[in-house]
């Protein structure tokens, strides 16, 4: 199958808007999608609407700024040090902002964007050399599945990882890719990554490093705070728990809040327990585990019997990643004298369970 393949020149404001519906209209989802967010972009409202990941609960359409969002992609274009004209593969919806802030980096360095698919596995018919794209990392684990996409995979000359964290396995695998392999750090609220950790070339893990013009922070709860003046004048709070080295770089230690990354896509349990609340009518909680696959996995634990079809009605009622990998019955939901869930004894409570 041959990967439609799109040039978006450097001068973004004379670019052709009737250009795009002849070589987009009819083609695959992903194309469409394209197609609708460039539309938007060209519209003269300084302010573009994109999808928040949803790591603070329901994901929701958020207000960014086209002009923040250029200078971003600069900055990005600048330390990754990308060529103008190479060409870039496009696989993650640009209805989310790392999907369209990928669209506005081909665009201000004159790329050829070609157009992949959504798939777990983008490269499978790919015929195309690749300079650049960014990733997911369950699409990076599922190329890394057989050696053809092990082989396109070091043969794109640089790519971004964002969205979760690689599992082991993969990681091991990278570190031997002779490209530019980078795992990034960043969020909506930060329209694009802000910091940087290579992780192929035998890189040492040394954490992440901010980018020009970044400055970084913790905060009196050991959570990262970010300042990005071409972003916000004020810092960006994050609900990310962080170790800093003496050069400024920076180590993930976890998440503050209840939330949870599966397969690159950002899970809230109090979200998807106020969902499924109304087809289960026993004590439960929801929970997670470490997953080689998904990262982490969406683990349920019902106090009392079996329930009857469980599994088929939160598979008709959830989104698929939201719909949890394990269900276990047990004897009782830790729980707080206030009745509040204990999240760290409900976890550990998964563990001895999947270890049996």
């Amino acid at each position: 199958m041959k990967h439609l393949q799109l040039t978006i020149k450097t001068s973004i404001g004379t670019f052709s808007q009737s250009y795009i519906p002849q070589m987009l209209n009819t083609y695959t989802p992903l194309a469409n999608e394209l197609l609708e967010s460039l539309q938007n972009w060209f519209k003269p409202n300084p302010f573009l609407e994109v999808k928040t990941s949803g790591s603070t609960g329901q994901p929701k359409l958020i207000q960014v700024s086209k002009e923040a969002m250029l200078q971003s992609a600069r900055l990005s274009l600048n330390t990754l040090g990308l060529k103008r004209g190479i060409t870039s593969l496009l696989c993650i919806s640009p209805k989310y902002i790392g999907g369209m802030m990928h669209v506005v980096r081909a665009m201000i360095n004159d790329m050829t964007l070609v157009i992949g698919s959504l798939s777990r596995n983008p490269l499978s018919n790919l015929d195309t050399k690749i300079d650049f794209t960014a990733l997911f990392p369950i699409q990076i684990e599922s190329e890394l599945q057989n050696p053809s996409g092990k082989q396109k995979l070091e043969a794109i000359d640089t790519i971004i990882i964002g969205g979760a964290k690689l599992n082991v396995n993969a990681q091991e695998l990278i570190k031997n890719f002779s490209n530019n392999v980078y795992a990034c750090y960043g969020m909506t609220e930060t329209l694009s990554h802000i910091a940087l950790k290579k992780i192929s070339q035998n890189a040492e893990d040394q954490g992440y490093t901010p980018l020009e013009g970044i400055t970084l922070n913790l905060s009196q709860k050991g959570t990262l705070e970010i300042l990005a003046k071409h972003i916000s004048p004020t810092a960006i709070q994050t609900n990310d728990l962080v170790e800093f080295d003496k050069n400024g770089r920076f180590k993930l230690l976890g998440r503050l809040d209840n939330t949870i990354n599966s397969g690159g896509l950002k899970i809230n349990l109090e979200e998807v327990e106020e969902i499924i609340s109304t087809y289960i009518h026993q004590d439960f909680a929801l929970s997670y585990y470490e997953d080689e696959t998904l990262g982490q996995a969406l683990a349920l634990l019902i106090m009392g019997n079996n329930i009857t079809n469980l599994e088929n009605t939160l598979k008709e009622n959830l989104p698929k990643y939201k719909v949890p990998k394990k269900i276990i019955y047990c004897q009782a939901i830790p729980r707080t004298e206030n009745g509040k869930i204990k999240r760290k004894e409900c976890s550990e409570l998964v563990k001895r369970y999947i270890s049996l």
